[in-house]
């Protein structure tokens, strides 16, 4: 008598698919948590004084770490457990996006009484017959700005952007690794079409959470509507929300083997004999542990000064830098732009430009 074979129990963790879909959540949930400081600095501003310059620099900072690390922690990835380290950069981003919020619980209420129309240096100084001291005519005043807050900002988008450095290349690399050759342009499409995604539901939530007043934990009466030059909005709820997101998108990685049978093999069986898939199956994860550390420091600098010698990638890299310049400060200030050029309330200005970021954010927030 035969018997029928209990059908086998697929292990979510071992396949390709799952992990670009899980990948395409983190992504999405970083592209919110890059996009969304941008879209909340001007209420950071008021709250805090701080004016255009420190604004950019602070958008800025969140570059310095991923310029350090970005090309050793991708050179470096064919020794590590990719999943892991993944995993353990959308931590790093979770955790920034709660130190975000610290600020504003250790600072008191918004005293918005002492606000002015020209808090920040996208300000006009009419022309006057009487002579003004000099700290009158300055317009880029950083009002009550302390340099603890500076100091919790700057640390926190470093750590963001340390974080964020292993996601895509380690996450890409491991698509392309497990992934069929037929199916790898299908899951780079899906990545790609979320950073469409990305952008306009950062502006969307980043509405939708200002329209809240800042110390709205607080329970204090405000007679300020969102309308109102004054008005800040509760953009430290925003943060909460996007690394509670982060975090939550980040555990199943942990689960990711170092390695994974490749995508397709199943389909080969007919053509090829078993030692062949056997030795397909093992040939890459027998590669991530041949290279050893002093191989490793011996060849990333051969590696680094090829490929800068390569005129295509050069000037690649080039094109890509020049664009994103425009576009970085174009997401940063925009917002804050219409709000004092037309007048405009600052959720009204990010629903505005969350319709149009699909053409003019989107080749930024891909890379990040």
């Amino acid at each position: 008598m035969v018997t029928a074979k209990p059908p086998k129990k697929m292990n979510l963790f071992k396949s390709i698919k799952f992990f670009v879909f899980c990948h395409g959540m983190l992504h999405l949930s970083m592209l919110l948590a890059s996009i969304f400081f941008k879209t909340s600095i001007s209420n950071i501003e008021k709250q805090f004084g701080f004016s255009s310059k420190i604004s950019g620099i602070l958008t800025a900072v969140h570059e310095i770490g991923s310029i350090v690390l970005m090309g050793f922690v991708s050179y470096f990835g064919t020794k590590a457990h990719r999943p892991r380290v993944v995993s353990l950069g959308g931590f790093l981003v979770a955790m920034s996006g709660f130190l975000t919020t610290v600020p504003h619980f250790i600072n008191g209420p918004y005293v918005y009484n002492q606000m002015t129309m020209n808090s920040t240096d996208l300000c006009q100084v009419k022309e006057s017959k009487i002579a003004l001291p000099s700290e009158d005519l300055e317009c880029n005043n950083d009002g009550n700005t302390g340099s603890n807050v500076i100091a919790i900002f700057i640390f926190t988008q470093l750590l963001r952007g340390i974080g964020m450095v292993p996601i895509q290349p380690f996450g890409l690399s491991y698509i392309d690794d497990f992934g069929s050759e037929r199916n790898i342009p299908i899951y780079m499409g899906i990545l790609y079409s979320i950073a469409f995604v990305g952008p306009a539901l950062a502006f969307m939530l980043s509405s939708a959470v200002l329209q809240f007043y800042v110390d709205i934990d607080k329970s204090l009466k405000v007679e300020l509507t969102s309308s109102d030059p004054r008005w800040v909005g509760a953009w430290w709820l925003g943060f909460i929300l996007i690394a509670s997101l982060v975090a939550l998108t980040s555990i199943p990685y942990f689960f990711f083997p170092r390695a994974m049978p490749k995508e397709g093999l199943e389909e080969l069986k007919g053509r090829e004999s078993k030692p062949k898939l056997l030795l397909k199956s093992v040939t890459i994860e027998s590669t991530l542990q041949n290279n050893t550390l002093g191989k490793f420091i011996k060849s990333f600098p051969i590696t680094l000064i090829e490929m800068l010698r390569n005129p295509i990638f050069l000037f690649a890299v080039i094109a890509k830098c020049s664009f994103s310049i425009v576009i970085s400060g174009q997401a940063t200030f925009l917002p804050k732009y219409m709000e004092k050029q037309f007048s405009i309330a600052t959720p009204f200005a990010n629903f505005l430009i969350g319709t149009i970021s699909r053409n003019c954010l989107v080749p930024l927030t891909v890379r990040e």
